[in-house]
């Protein structure tokens, strides 16, 4: 009796654990949402796909669209429920933290808005704002993912994920970024620069020194010539430089690297100009960069601004250079090193 009686608190045990883990899984990830919501923001009504706006701050430029060759530029901070700062652009956020570095890149970053790039609840937060506006917004983790279904219930049941708070602050948006790159490229130049030569599309080139140079050939072809530089985003962030006391002075300095002129390994095709000790090495330079080099004279000094398509594009590179970032070289032509 008692062996059938184990036999048959054991099988009930075992099924309810089977309809246990048939739960689904956000189920109990609800319940804490929920409850979190209750004790902090009772009162806030969630939109169609499940976030809940807690900030808002409408802006009066132009209307984001769901178009999914849109382009917005977000300033934003993402924390968890905690409060935990996880991630941040903006760096009266990042100084406070004692997470700012000269290194890093802060401010707008570009966001395209489409379901295969954007998670939903960003996109579901920036559904309506316009350029200028700011807002804050809860999203459940099953929001928090790059999918796309139709309605809240769908998310719930099919995605999982981290609980996040995302202050977004919106200050740009295009649905052509090549033209907003070029754009902004060209107020940089006229600005900054003054008179500046557009040699080609996306690229410009100022000469400091025309009336040393004037009389002097561009570097000859299979050539090699030496060069200090320093390379800059158009906001004055210094991401590299040959020169120790500028990386120094610009919070980038390391030393575990040697500061001096470098060698530059001009080709017939700039696309083939190289940098470095081999002069047999090609095309390791992004293109403006290369294309830069390639139009130097003898200690020449320039300054060169041109469009990420010459840069590092969509990509970005590391920390310092965010996506569609347009750069600026400002190079010496200088005597080799001895």
């Amino acid at each position: 009796m008692k062996k059938w009686l184990y036999i048959a608190v054991s099988a009930l045990l075992a099924a309810g654990c089977a309809r246990e883990k048939t739960i689904n899984d956000n189920v109990a990830t609800k319940r804490y949402f929920d409850a979190w919501l209750q004790v902090n923001y009772p009162n806030i009504p969630a939109t169609g796909k499940g976030v809940y706006i807690i900030e808002d701050t409408p802006g009066t430029g132009k209307e984001l669209s769901e178009n999914d060759d849109m382009y917005v530029f977000v300033t934003y901070t993402q924390r968890l429920l905690s409060g935990t700062v996880s991630a941040t652009s903006d760096p009266k956020m990042a100084q406070p933290l004692g997470s700012y570095k000269t290194t890093t890149y802060y401010g707008p970053v570009p966001w395209l808005i489409n379901k295969n790039t954007l998670n939903a609840g960003i996109r579901e937060t920036l559904r309506g704002m316009k350029v200028g506006g700011k807002r804050t917004a809860v999203v459940p983790g099953w929001l928090n993912v790059i999918a796309d279904h139709e309605t809240a219930q769908e998310y719930l049941d099919s995605e999982t994920g981290t609980h996040n708070i995302y202050s977004l602050y919106v200050t740009d948006a295009t649905t052509d970024i090549k033209k907003w790159e070029i754009d902004s490229l060209e107020s940089y130049s006229k600005r900054v620069l003054g008179v500046a030569d557009s040699l080609v599309y996306g690229f410009y080139y100022k000469c400091l020194n025309p009336d040393d140079v004037a009389k002097e050939a561009v570097m000859p072809n299979d050539t090699t010539f030496y060069i200090n530089y320093t390379g800059r985003l158009l906001n004055g962030l210094v991401f590299d430089t040959t020169i120790e006391d500028t990386a120094k002075f610009y919070g980038i300095y390391s030393a575990s690297k040697t500061y001096e002129p470098v060698a530059i390994n001009k080709k017939e095709d700039y696309r083939n100009t190289s940098m470095g000790d081999d002069s047999t090495a090609e095309g390791n330079l992004v293109d403006g960069f290369g294309y830069c080099c390639s139009i130097l004279r003898p200690f020449e000094r320039g300054i060169c601004t041109f469009y990420s398509t010459r840069g590092y594009a969509a990509n970005g590179n590391g920390s310092s250079i965010p996506a569609y970032a347009s750069l600026r070289f400002d190079i010496d032509v200088v005597a080799k090193p001895k």
